[in-house]
């Protein structure tokens, strides 16, 4: 069990940057950063079983299999998917820009239009086989999906309307090698898990804020109480 502590903080801003501040603490702010990090979800799975392939000659030296399937056609969908493999290599952090960034190419990719149905028994395998790895991390361990509902959702790609509360990978991005790897790490050699990256970067390893409540505020202040684990 985690050690829970008791956090306060008061924040002193002008009225604009106070309300911004209390849709922070609601969680009432939309987290581009989780649908960029869905997309790379896929587009690394993609990468592995060879739906997508990069175009010129580039080793990811984290997961060498993520390029294992060598050089493919000169298309758009290969083109996007080199330029999204350059921005993991580049260990991109996931602000709002660059998670809009990452949203573009991940419809230039066109994966989110290969449909598991539409999909080879041998890929269906491939997928099943690296989402039995890393589904408590790509899921959640509440929250584990049949991976053919898994692999639909993401072609879907919704975008959350809101996000926890006092998220705080919207006030210090993330970076989406990190996120890939997962909060357990043990896939991308020689990168982070997102546990040890929270505790480093936020002194959490949930990041959010639990039991948040909103004690004191006004034109020019607020006061939030909220406990971290």
């Amino acid at each position: 069990m985690p050690n829970w502590c008791c956090n306060r903080m008061r924040f002193s801003a002008v009225p604009e940057q106070t309300a911004a501040i209390k849709a922070l603490a609601e969680g009432a702010v939309t987290p581009f950063y989780r649908r960029a990090t869905e997309e790379g979800i896929q587009l690394f799975v993609a990468g592995c079983v060879g739906l997508l392939q990069v175009t010129e000659e580039i080793q990811f030296i984290p997961y060498p299999a993520l390029t294992a399937t060598g050089i493919g056609v000169l298309s758009p969908e290969n083109l996007a998917f080199t330029r999204w493999l350059t921005q993991l290599q580049d260990g991109v952090l996931l602000d709002e820009k660059n998670s809009q960034v990452l949203h573009e190419i991940w419809l230039q990719s066109g994966i989110g239009g290969r449909r598991w149905e539409t999909l080879s028994d041998s890929t269906r395998n491939e997928i099943s086989r690296l989402y039995a790895y890393k589904c408590h991390d790509w899921c959640g361990i509440w929250d584990r999906k049949d991976v053919a509902v898994w692999w639909t959702q993401l072609c879907d790609n919704p975008l959350p309307a809101r996000t926890n509360p006092f998220d705080l990978l919207l006030v210090l991005p993330s970076r989406l090698d990190v996120e890939i790897n997962g909060f357990n790490g043990k896939l991308l050699d020689g990168i982070p898990s997102a546990y040890n990256c929270y505790l480093s970067q936020y002194g959490t390893k949930w990041p959010v804020g639990y039991e948040l409540n909103i004690c004191s505020q006004g034109s020019d202040f607020i006061v939030i109480d909220f406990d971290t684990p």
